[in-house]
Order: structure tokens, then sequence, then C-alpha cells
């Protein structure tokens, strides 16, 4: 089996990075991210040998993220997709050993999928999940091929789209804007360090993906040995038009520029120089380029280290001494 690995921070542009490939002939896209690489890989495997809960987390998996497809119409030459159908399949299929394999999980996943809507599981598989580039060596396998693509961002644009999510969303999932922050720079960090460390990994930049959609499809497409067509400049969802997941709630027609460059209307300078202070070094490896002054970003860094420190690393003996 064959799989292009999409990867890079959350609201990095991984979706719609995603939604280009749909279309393509010589390729099958999963749906949506797999997750069992954070909700089930590592920690879940690590703490639970149950056989039997370990398949109950997989299906609590699928049953959440899948539950919107069932609802979608299938792209053309497809089948509609059943959870019901999907969960027997892939349940059958598993073995004990499969169940704390990467590859080997994501293989009967793939096969399950395929074989429910119909598709031809010997194409190529288009799958995407945040922040996985590092991981990258734990996916080789007998009779796999994996081509990992690493999305980048400039990392201040990547905040402000993150920001912009804070209080509908990120915060029932217990963060403010200072633990996105603080993920943000820990998470980002690795993803531009993978690429900058991974040679077998392809790079691709969010703001080059938008400026000449073409250009960088075809580089891609050159990397993974597929040919190029014109479906590839259209993001589509199920085969129908892609509008995005903004968290401001705009509507985009295709893949967009629009908030390129926009993190001065986004964030503060104060956030903007926490960014900079802590990733400048990757950030000009690829070509985005600080614009405040070391003093003002290091006293920026230093008040925010404060929090960062007692949030996360301070214990104090003295409390109840």
């Amino acid at each position: 089996m064959d799989i292009i690995f999409l990867t890079g921070h959350r609201k990095a542009g991984t979706s719609v990075f995603h939604k280009l490939f749909e279309g393509h002939p010589e390729l099958n896209s999963f749906p949506v991210d797999p997750t069992i690489f954070y909700a089930y890989f590592p920690q879940f495997v690590a703490e639970t040998t149950d056989e039997a809960q370990r398949r109950e987390r997989i299906r609590k998996i699928y049953a959440r993220i899948m539950a919107d497809i069932e609802a979608l119409q299938p792209p053309e030459g497809t089948k509609p997709f059943h959870f019901d159908a999907f969960w027997a399949g892939l349940s059958q299929s598993l073995v004990a050993d499969e169940l704390e394999d990467r590859p080997a999980l994501l293989r009967k996943v793939l096969e399950a999928y395929a074989a429910v809507c119909g598709m031809d599981p010997r194409k190529t598989w288009v799958v995407k999940e945040t922040t996985q580039a590092m991981f990258a060596h734990k996916f080789a396998a007998p009779g796999m091929r994996f081509w990992f693509i690493n999305l980048l961002r400039d990392p201040r644009d990547n905040y402000g789209a993150l920001k912009a999510g804070v209080k509908g969303y990120y915060a029932k999932l217990g963060e403010n804007e200072l633990k996105t922050l603080a993920s943000l720079i820990n998470r980002a960090r690795m993803d531009f360090l993978a690429s900058m460390t991974s040679p077998d990994l392809l790079t691709v930049r969010f703001e080059d993906l938008c400026v000449d959609t073409r250009k960088e499809m075809e580089r891609i497409c050159a990397f993974v040995g597929i040919g190029f067509h014109e479906c590839l400049l259209t993001p589509t969802q199920m085969g129908e038009a892609y509008g995005g997941n903004s968290h401001e709630g705009q509507v985009f027609r295709g893949l967009s520029a629009d908030n390129v460059g926009r993190w001065r209307d986004r964030i503060s300078d104060q956030e903007a120089m926490i960014i900079e202070f802590w990733l400048k070094d990757v950030m000009a490896a690829f070509g985005y380029e600080s614009v405040f002054g070391d003093a003002e970003k290091s006293a920026a860094f230093a008040e925010f280290y404060q929090w960062y420190n007692s949030t996360y690393f301070f214990s104090d003996p003295y409390r109840n001494a």
C-alpha cells in the first residue's frame, strides 16, 4: 500500500491542502484525520493492554470523527459510507498485534473504508494528520510505502488563525490564548525542525501553495510519482466545493491567500515578538523574516516566560512547609 501522508501544525492550512487531492484519478483520499495518532497512539496504547478496551477505543474514535460522513453524498464512482459496515469490516480484520502497530492499523482502517465505499484499495492513498513529521520513521513497514509532505506556514499567521478560535473552540479543550500560544511556539518549532532535518520529507510553504498552486502541486506530483491533473488546483470535499474551516466563519472559494501576512491585524505585537524570539532561526531558514528588534523580543518573552514557567514547570516546595 502506498500512502501520501500530509502533515503540519494545526491551522497551518493542512485541511484545505488535503482537499486538493480528493478528485485525482490515481488517488484515494481518506476524508478525515485518522485521529489514532494522538487519540490512540501512543498514550492509550501505553496505558491499556487489554485488547477489548483497545478495540473499543478505536471504535469510539471512528464513530465520532466519521459521523458526518454518512450524511454526505459520495463522490461519483463510489458508494455511500455506512459506519456499521465500516466497523464490522475493520473489527473483523484486525488481529491483536496490529492494535499496537501504527502502519498496520492505518492500513486496516483504509482497507475497511475502501471496502464500504467501493474504492480500489490498490490506489495510492492520501492521509492527513497534524504534526506527525517527526514520527515518519515509525511508519516503515513491509509492503507499505510512505511519502511525507510537511506544510509550513508563517507562525505569526498560524497563531492568528488559532487565536480566532480560542473563545469558540479551543476554550472547550481547556485552552486560553496563552496556552494556545505556548502550544504554537513548541509544536510549530518541531514541525520546522523536522523539515530541516528529515531528508526524505518534502516541505511545502502554505504561502507558496496559495500564490502559485499549480507550481507547488506539480512539484508534489513529481515527488510522489503521479500525473498532474487540473483537479489538484481546486479543493473539494466528497465531490463538493470546499470552503475551508475558518474559526471566523469565512467561506473561501478555493485556496485563498486572504489571510497571508495578516498577522499584524490578528495578533498583538507582544504575541508576535514572543513567536519571533522562540522561532527566529527556523523562520529565517524558510524565508519568514522577523520584524522586531532583539531587545524588545527578549523583553516580551521574559514577560511571557513568567506565566509559562509557573504554569508548566514550577512546583512550590514552600506552600505546605
